[in-house]
């Protein structure tokens, strides 16, 4: 898959307040 999207990280982070490691790998 494409890397997410610095906005799309962001959005996810701000929603669920993970990690940003995390979020990447939730939305990979």
């Amino acid at each position: 898959m494409t890397t997410p999207s610095p906005e799309a990280v962001a959005t996810f982070m701000r929603i669920t307040g993970a990690q940003e490691f995390v979020a990447v790998q939730k939305l990979e």
